[in-house]
């Protein structure tokens, strides 16, 4: 049950409010933002703490949202307030990389620095992000040697972690905004979804490769030269799917630990070597994006199961599916937690991405 939410000022980082809700539902999502709506009365006191830029957390949880939009209704006499926004970590997508830098070979050290350095204590105090702070321990994560070119900060980090089966999540902690680098653990031995567990609501499996791309050519164009990399897995005859990616990876970069860009010369073998590098690593991203699919989509019993949030899984870790009418055994990584409580009452709810290897013996 959810007998109220708590109501954070987004500059003092202190909590200003206790608000009741009629409905509400909360996200936390493993790649991707996650997203919140809040339905109450239109007090007064909730108008005035209901602000854009406020943060909402559940009462005994770390999680915390951010408010990006209000709406106001008067219906039958009755004034009411929909807040709605996404978890904190949404907050990097407020920021761009400014300027091409090459990162350490670690991935978190890597996005330690981007968000420090873009709205953390690193940051010009124009972009800091009051209580914004990072925290990578414990992944131990080999990042291939990559450049972060200029983009958007949330959706560069996003793919950057995706790409490598992290997430990430904000926690609330003694008015500091913690932004979290998370690994997920499979638990799929000890929890498992399935119809003699009566767990397992409703179960459905698809596998599709039109979309699959196995083999990258990357090409960049610098002084009206055309520099060209091919990532390839190997795969041949109808199984290859060739991709074309016109790169913008710029030739200047910021070396690790120094303060001045520098400029590569492609005419050094060195220097286009490193730059070739950056092209592979750019085709290794993009085909990430194009790859099999294979979905095992289920409806799991959250609140009825022997299994508990937060105590026997998490957001992020991976548990097992098994259909037992079509002999669909799978392991899947849940993406995203639910939380909601409406008419209907408290509810959890997760949506999930089907990992390999999946077993079906019609």
């Amino acid at each position: 049950m959810i007998p109220y939410v708590e109501i954070i000022n987004k500059n003092t980082l202190k909590k200003i409010a206790l608000i009741e809700p009629s409905d509400c539902w909360f996200e936390l999502s493993y790649y991707d933002w996650g997203e919140f709506e809040l339905y109450c009365v239109a007090s007064q006191a909730n108008i005035n703490n209901l602000q854009k830029g406020n943060y909402v957390k559940l009462p005994n949880e770390p999680y915390i949202w951010v408010i990006t939009s209000l709406n106001y209704t008067y219906v039958e006499g009755v004034p009411m307030i929909s807040a709605k926004g996404y978890s904190a970590k949404w907050l990097l997508h407020k920021r761009v990389i400014q300027a091409p830098i090459e990162l350490p070979n670690k991935v978190a050290l890597a996005v330690e620095q981007l968000v420090n350095n873009n709205l953390g204590a690193g940051a010009a105090a124009a972009r800091q992000i009051a209580g914004f702070t990072v925290y990578t321990s414990g992944i131990t994560t080999t990042l291939e040697e990559t450049q972060a070119a200029r983009a958007n900060l949330g959706d560069f980090v996003n793919e950057l972690l995706q790409q490598y089966n992290l997430g990430s999540i904000v926690i609330y902690d003694n008015e500091t905004l913690i932004y979290k680098v998370i690994q997920g653990q499979n638990v799929s031995e000890s929890v498992r979804f399935s119809q003699s567990l009566d767990n397992l609501l409703e179960s459905a499996y698809n596998t599709d490769d039109s979309n699959l791309a196995t083999n990258a050519l990357v090409v960049s164009t610098v002084n009206d030269v055309d520099y060209w990399q091919i990532v390839d897995d190997g795969a041949t005859g109808v199984d290859r799917a060739e991709i074309l990616i016109n790169s913008n990876i710029s030739t200047e970069y910021t070396p690790n630990g120094a303060t001045d860009p520098v400029k590569l010369d492609l005419t050094n073998a060195s220097d286009l070597a490193l730059y070739k590098s950056w092209l592979s690593q750019e085709g290794n991203t993009q085909l990430a994006n194009y790859i099999e699919i294979n979905e095992l989509s289920s409806k799991l019993d959250l609140i009825n199961s022997i299994y508990e949030f937060e105590g026997d899984y998490n957001v992020g870790d991976i548990v097992g599916v098994q259909d037992e009418y079509f002999n669909i055994v799978a392991t899947a990584r849940i993406t995203k937690i639910t939380i909601k409580q409406d008419a209907e009452g408290y509810g959890i709810e997760a949506e999930y991405s089907t990992l390999t290897p999946v077993a079906q013996a019609l």
